[in-house]
């Protein structure tokens, strides 16, 4: 797996995630995601999750202090009136949708893979893995 980070890119998938929660939320819809509660890092109150999913409305009515990383969402939200964490990697994340029409954002997209470096980063990286130096060449 890479690392967009390591490469000096970073993921795409937090910007998308981010646009279009606020896109939904700016129009009066309710942003919410589907999560997959079984991924590694998710930490979500398991009474809730069914078939390996959970689904979190992640509307600004719907939770407090929202942070939005390079990898990871978290937030505080109210299950049947107690306030808890809930921290999800994005990979975990298969997608965002709007509650009131179904319109998503799916995640689970090749666009959007753990690789979603820039194709200049990676052959960046793959040079570097070479046990031969650079070399330089002049160009007329």
């Amino acid at each position: 797996m890479t690392d967009p980070v390591s490469f000096g890119a970073k993921s795409i998938r937090a910007y998308f995630f981010d646009a279009f929660r606020r896109w939904a939320a700016d129009n009066g819809y309710t942003p919410c995601i589907m999560v997959g509660a079984d991924a590694e890092g998710v930490q979500v109150p398991t009474q809730y999750v069914e078939d390996g999913r959970i689904l979190l409305d992640i509307s600004p009515n719907a939770v407090d202090d929202l942070c939005l990383d390079d990898d990871v969402v978290s937030f505080k939200a109210y299950f049947s009136g107690v306030a808890r964490t809930v921290r999800i990697p994005l990979r975990a994340v298969g997608c965002v949708y709007v509650a009131e029409t179904g319109r998503a954002l799916d995640f689970s997209s090749t666009f959007f893979t753990d690789d979603d470096v820039p194709a200049p980063a990676r052959d960046r990286a793959a040079a570097d893995d070479d046990d031969e130096p650079p070399v330089l060449r002049l160009v007329d």
